[in-house]
């Protein structure tokens, strides 16, 4: 298993370097930590499970069982009051409050089925735990506690029709999209997206948190003019898939090897044990838990505290069992894993001075917000939204000083939708100052991130208007038709090509388009419209 994961990480470290952006790779994403750095963590914490001893085992299960109950209460609280959305406890997002129930379940179930002091305690946590997880309205979470508490339950009866009431569990969770059709059609259509990223770079991935890059460059026309790009997918729901795209064939060996690595190690675990004893209950519960965890990791992505949870899960198990090399970790081992965990400790702390920096810049100045968000970016780069931020306050001011600033911060990241939010910026300080040249920087700008993201609609849209201004019309109608056919909801496109069609002289053309624009969503009124034609339209064409 430690070759496996040293295998893992070699991946993980030359995926980075030939990634497509190596800092955001070693870095992480500020919400998940899945870089290099939080990978490595993982297996720290198997390493430090392995070499901590018997006794640490019950003791951990205690606490990931009493932190359920917590969020679960939180989380049933939000529920009451209704107006929240779905809950999420304290972890922030209905998915990972789900993945965490699907860790906690199956240990607390395995407790309670003990001969345990505490048994009406977990018995109590296992209703709590079900009740927001059934809250949570995550059918991924349904089915991975499903399968996690039934795998406890095939342990402790070895009879099918222990899991009965399990396999009804995951039955309706399956069938229940048939009633939300369009929320499973549109994830398996991102499921096959998804698949030509890690076609496009099959041996060696896009990197770690490399997905989004890969997916904007490969998406299609068909998906894009069905779901918009209003968020650009960063990971495709499904584990194996992510890793597959970030690291590569490598990566997916290393990790279904680690896997099948597990599943031999609590097997070898529950045979060492006594049938019946309190250590074979704590690891028939481990043993749930990965499997829950793993099943609903097929519509959702690891994030960094869960990964680091079970894979400590792991390693106290392996230790429990006695497996060959579960022995007291060297000093210089220890020493390393202590730094990786402060440096990971102070890139936290970072993430959460960038985020209060982030939210004090709400009702500031322009000026001023701008620069409270470059002094965010600092702290945590590669924080996506905190750059499209900065963009969009420039794009709200009409003090072109403003937008000159963004343009500043913009510019450091030569990401494509960093790129596309840096062309808009420009594209409007030209506007503000009449300034040719800008619009010419701001039409290269927009071409740079159309390269690696060619089915950006919004980014096609703002080429097209910056090269009529230029005067480019020709180029300007190629552009804008191509924004067209991504967005086909958006009155936009058609109310610019209407605009060029007046230029060249079509007005039949350009009331054709006012009338196609009048039935897009937002348009303006038809008298609105009207104003944008040199000659009488009359009622706009159907």
């Amino acid at each position: 298993m430690t070759r496996l994961w040293l295998a893992l990480l070699a991946g993980v470290v030359v995926s980075t370097g030939f990634g497509a952006d190596p800092l955001q790779s070693v870095w992480g994403h500020p919400e998940r930590l899945l870089g290099v750095m939080g990978i490595a963590l993982g297996f720290g914490a198997f390493l430090v499970g392995c070499s901590a001893g018997p006794g640490a085992l019950p003791k951990v299960h205690t606490a990931v069982v009493a932190a359920a109950g917590v969020v679960s209460v939180i989380a049933l609280g939000q529920f009451l009051l209704g107006d929240l959305g779905r809950p999420t406890g304290s972890l922030g997002n209905a998915g990972f409050l789900g993945a965490y129930l699907c860790l906690a379940l199956p240990i607390a179930v395995s407790r309670a089925l003990a001969a345990d002091r505490y048994r009406l305690v977990f018995t109590g946590m296992v209703a709590v735990g079900v009740l927001a997880l059934a809250a949570t309205t995550t059918r991924g979470a349904w089915i991975g506690a499903a399968a996690g508490v039934g795998a406890v339950a095939l342990l402790r009866w070895r009879a099918l029709w222990a899991v009965l009431p399990i396999a009804a569990a995951i039955a309706v969770a399956l069938i229940a999209p048939v009633r939300d059709r369009d929320t499973a059609r549109g994830r398996l259509d991102t499921w096959s997206e998804s698949i030509a990223v890690v076609k496009e770079r099959p041996a060696l991935g896009w990197g770690p948190e490399g997905f989004r890059t890969g997916f904007a460059s490969v998406v299609s026309t068909d998906w894009v003019r069905t779901y918009t790009l209003e968020q650009t997918p960063d990971r495709s729901h499904n584990r194996f898939i992510d890793i597959a795209a970030t690291t590569g064939t490598v990566g997916v060996l290393a990790d279904l090897g680690l896997i099948v690595c597990v599943a031999l190690a609590l097997r070898r675990a529950l045979r060492t044990h006594e049938r019946g004893s309190e250590t074979w209950w704590a690891i028939a519960g481990t043993a749930g838990a990965v499997i829950g965890y793993i099943a609903q990791g097929l519509f959702l992505f690891d994030t960094f505290d869960l990964s680091v949870v079970a894979w400590t899960l792991v390693g106290l198990t392996v230790g429990v069992g006695g497996a060959a090399g579960a022995r007291n970790l060297p000093s210089r081992t220890v020493v390393k894993l202590a730094v990786a965990a402060a440096l990971l400790s102070v890139v936290a702390c970072l993430n959460v001075v960038a985020d209060r920096l982030v939210q004090s810049a709400s009702g500031r100045p322009d000026a001023q917000a701008v620069q409270i968000l470059d002094r965010a970016a600092a702290l945590r780069p590669r924080a996506l939204d905190t750059y499209l931020l900065a963009g969009a306050v420039a794009l709200a001011s009409d003090d072109p000083a403003v937008s000159h600033e963004a343009h500043a911060l913009l510019r450091t990241w030569a990401d494509p939708h960093v790129r596309l939010r840096d062309a808009d910026v420009l594209a409007h300080q030209a506007r503000l100052t009449r300034d040719r040249a800008l619009a010419q920087r701001a039409a290269v700008a927009y071409r740079l991130g159309l390269r690696d993201a060619p089915t950006n609609g919004p980014g096609w849209l703002g080429l097209g208007t910056t090269l009529l201004r230029l005067g480019d019309r020709d180029d300007a109608l190629r552009a804008l038709r191509r924004a067209d056919r991504l967005m086909p909801a958006r009155f936009e496109p058609p109310l610019n090509l209407a605009t060029l069609a007046f230029a060249r002289g079509d007005n039949a053309e350009g009331c054709r388009q006012l009338g196609v624009a009048s039935r897009r969503r937002g348009a303006p009124s038809r008298r609105d419209l009207g104003r944008v034609a040199p000659v009488d339209c009359g009622i706009f064409p159907l």
